[in-house]
């Protein structure tokens, strides 16, 4: 934890934006091997307990932040307020920090997969049948840090 606390120090407190990006802990489809996306998840007790770790680095900077900002799935949010110590202050939530919208494979058991089809999914040029392609994860994601002020 005092690499984070260190990294911590160092990148907050300029007048530049600065963004400090997590990934939520384990939810329990991670755990499960399936594919989840949009599909709302709950942390898993490992990924509690990793967001709980993140609180270690993080509590001393809560005061410094003038934003927290989330995805509007349930394993995001809870990773940000253990993570952070909220409910205190509010978290934004914002469906455009969702991860990628697999579509027809949400749910799709990946450890079970055939090799080419983890390889399809993993791949760059993956578009998720009815689903979106990581292009416009990019897209979308990069309107909403556009907006950031």
């Amino acid at each position: 934890m005092l690499a984070l606390d260190k990294l911590i120090s160092e990148v907050i407190g300029g007048r530049a934006l600065t963004l400090v990006m997590v990934r939520n802990g384990q939810s329990m489809g991670n755990y499960a091997g399936s594919i989840v996306g949009w599909t709302d998840s709950k942390l898993s007790i490992k990924g509690r307990e990793q967001a709980n770790k993140l609180f270690g680095g993080f509590y001393k900077h809560v005061d410094r932040f003038t934003g927290v900002y989330s995805s509007d799935v349930l394993r995001s949010m809870d990773t940000a307020k253990l993570a952070l110590g909220f409910p205190t202050r509010k978290v934004i939530t914002d469906k455009r920090l969702r991860e990628i919208n697999f579509g027809d494979d949400e749910g799709r058991h990946f450890d079970s997969l055939p090799p080419a089809e983890k390889d399809r999914i993993n791949s760059l040029e993956y578009v998720a049948p009815n689903g979106e392609s990581w292009k416009q994860v990019k897209e979308r994601s990069q309107e909403f840090y556009r907006e950031l002020k």
